[in-house]
């Protein structure tokens, strides 16, 4: 474990992805997620919500969302490898929907990412396609083939995290209740 916020900025993106990966993929991401800020290193970590992280709203989030990825990580679908890092980084996708379209957002977003944390590059299909997953479940309206939607690896892993996102805010409830009934 990294003992300072200096150490954590002289290692490479690899090194630091790779020690994120182990994290993500254990089954205790929360109890690392905790060690981790202790040091302030996810700020480093995360560029496109270190702003957020610290703020009561996100801890919430935060704590309910990892919580929700060790769960998942026992689960079958092969997608929730990449819960963790979706979860941490759907707020700053969220918030600059305000004044962007998705695709614009979604590029911004995972580039300054990728200039810190270069080894999820390698997982760029599966990480776009579960963002836009999320994008899809707040925006019903925009999908072609329900069934095929379902049907999908992504779904299982996007309806946990709009489920966890529904716990924050109300307005998300009946998009939850649309995909679950």
């Amino acid at each position: 474990m990294f003992c300072c916020k200096t150490q954590v900025k002289a290692v490479t993106p690899d090194v630091l992805n790779n020690e994120v990966r182990k994290m993500a993929y254990t089954g205790y991401s929360k109890r690392n997620w905790d060690i981790m800020n202790k040091y302030n290193a996810w700020q480093l970590i995360f560029p496109p919500v270190k702003d957020l992280i610290g703020t009561p709203a996100f801890d919430a989030y935060i704590a309910k969302a990892l919580n929700d990825s060790d769960a998942g990580y026992k689960k079958p679908s092969p997608m929730y490898k990449h819960y963790f890092f979706k979860a941490v980084l759907w707020p700053a996708v969220e918030r600059r929907l305000k004044t962007r379209p998705f695709d614009q957002v979604l590029n911004e977003v995972l580039t300054e990412e990728y200039q810190v944390n270069g080894g999820w590059e390698r997982d760029r299909k599966e990480i776009r396609e579960l963002f836009t997953f999320e994008y899809l479940m707040t925006h019903p309206e925009k999908i072609t083939d329900l069934k095929a939607f379902k049907a999908s690896n992504c779904f299982p892993v996007a309806l946990d995290l709009l489920k966890v996102r529904a716990a924050f805010d109300s307005s998300l409830k009946k998009q939850v209740d649309y995909f679950t009934n």
